[in-house]
């Protein structure tokens, strides 16, 4: 029997503490490389518009899924050290046609560097860019909001 010294409690020992994930910490990747980290990610949403019909005769509504939307999501209060995500709005800008890239948003653990959940964006795009008010004691690119528009999301989970 191993001496118990070396046995790892269990998360649900008394007295330890098991922190639920969190998030705060979300990572923006772009054709797999990062390119800043934000504290918060919104608007991961996929609506189904309901289109209603009527059968032959009777009165019961029936309904069947329509259109899918997929809502442009934002990214906020972000750091970068690189351009590539100022270079990637801007080609958007002055470069028509924008830049179709597959962009990974990654929930990262409490430690900064475990991934705990992905959520892929397929054909993602920038479609709005807002800076923080320029801070000369900071030396990263503060980024206030990243809005990114795509075609399709999948998840996931590690």
């Amino acid at each position: 029997m191993p001496d118990d010294a070396t046995q790892t409690p269990s998360p649900a020992t008394p007295g330890m503490r098991d922190d639920p994930l969190r998030a705060y910490d979300w990572k923006i990747q772009i054709l797999g490389l990062t390119a800043g980290h934000f504290m918060k990610c919104s608007d991961l949403e996929i609506n189904v518009d309901v289109i209603s019909y009527m059968e032959g005769g009777d009165q019961v509504e029936r309904k069947m899924p329509g259109r899918i939307h997929f809502s442009s999501i934002t990214l906020e209060q972000g750091l970068t050290a690189s351009k590539e995500l100022w270079d990637w709005m801007q080609s958007a800008v002055t470069k028509p046609p924008v830049q179709r890239k597959p962009v990974a948003i990654l929930m990262m653990a409490t430690d900064g560097v475990t991934e705990k959940l992905r959520w892929n964006l397929h054909d993602a795009w920038p479609c709005q860019w807002r800076a923080h008010p320029l801070d000369a004691s900071n030396s990263q690119v503060a980024i206030h909001s990243l809005r990114l528009a795509y075609e399709s999301l999948d998840q996931d989970a590690t």
